[in-house]
Parts: C-alpha cells; structure tokens; sequence
C-alpha cells in the first residue's frame, strides 16, 4: 500500500514538474534513449481503456495473483500487459499510434 502511494505521488510530482518546466518556457526535452521524447500529454481514443485495463490490474491484480495458478497468471499478465500496450498505443490512433 505504502509503495503504491509513493510510485503514485512520485509520478504526480514529475508531472507537476514537467508541467511548470514548460510553462517557464524552456523545453522539457531527453536526448538519451529510452526516453528520447518530448513532454506533450494528450487524450485520444485510447485514453479510457488504458485508465479503465490499469485501474483493473491495480484493484483486482493482487487478488487474482493470490489466487490463479502459476502458468495461469503468467498468461493473464501478459494478456493484461498486451492490452494496457495496445491501448496507450491507440491514444495517438490507429494510423499514427499502432499501424505507424
């Protein structure tokens, strides 16, 4: 519980930070990989099935892990990484996010 809290609040405060970085008028820009990218949040039509497939692996995850058998959730976490995937792919759409 304690870890949850502190991973949520650490990635609010980044966001805050990277929030007041761009409206300070510099760019909020990292030149090394994996985080070659820019600072630009958006909605788009993937946007409510990532926060409702993250929302479903934070309040029933520990349950089913507790409960499934091992080659069973080993399964339900790849098809819950996979979706979680495709969804935050699909924010940007079909065309720019997935296919391209």
């Amino acid at each position: 519980m304690i870890t949850g809290v502190a991973a949520a609040v650490l990635v609010a405060v980044a966001a805050v930070v990277g929030v007041l970085i761009e409206r300070a008028g510099q760019k909020l820009y990292v030149d090394w990989e994996p985080l070659y990218s820019k600072w630009d949040p958006h909605l788009g039509p993937g946007t409510l099935p990532a926060l409702a497939i993250a929302v479903a692996v934070v309040g029933w995850g520990p349950v089913l892990a507790a409960r499934l058998p091992w080659r069973t959730l080993v399964l339900s976490t790849w098809g819950a990484t996979m979706a979680w995937t495709f969804a935050l792919a699909l924010i940007d759409g079909w065309e720019q996010g997935v296919a391209g």
